[in-house]
C-alpha cells in the first residue's frame, strides 16, 4: 500500500469558521477485484473539518484501506456546508414540486390554493 497521507496533508485549506469540509471516502475498485460482483464499493466516508480530524482518521484509514484492500480519496475542493444545504433544498424543492404537478388535475394554482 502507499501512505501518501503527509504529503497532501499540506494541501488542505482548512477555515473551520466558514463551514468548510472536504469529503474523503474508502473505495474498493472492482478494477483491482474482478472476482467480486460488485464494480466499486464504498467502505467509509467522511466529511473532514479540520487538519486534526484529518489526523485523527489515519490510523481507521489506513487500517481499512490495507483491511479492504481499498483505496482512499478525498477531494481538495474544499465544501462550504451552508451553500450544499441551500443546494440540497433547492433540488428537493424541485423535486417535490414535479412530483406534486405530476399528479392528475394539479397544477401551480392549485397547488398554492391550499
Amino acid at each position: 500500500m502507499i501512505d501518501n497521507f503527509d504529503i497532501i496533508k499540506p494541501l488542505f485549506y482548512f477555515n473551520e469558521a466558514n463551514n468548510m469540509f472536504f469529503h474523503l471516502q474508502i473505495l474498493r475498485r472492482g478494477k483491482d477485484h474482478p472476482e467480486l460482483p460488485a464494480a466499486n464499493k464504498l467502505i467509509r466516508s467522511w466529511l473532514v473539518r479540520s487538519r486534526e480530524q484529518l489526523g485523527s482518521l489515519k490510523d481507521e484509514i489506513v487500517f481499512l484501506c490495507e483491511h479492504y484492500k481499498a483505496r482512499a480519496y478525498i477531494n481538495v475542493a474544499g465544501k462550504d456546508f451552508n451553500r450544499l444545504n441551500t443546494l440540497i433544498l433547492k433540488n428537493w424543492l424541485i423535486t417535490f414540486i414535479l412530483a406534486i404537478l405530476s399528479i392528475p388535475g394539479m397544477s401551480i394554482i392549485a397547488l398554492v390554493a391550499n
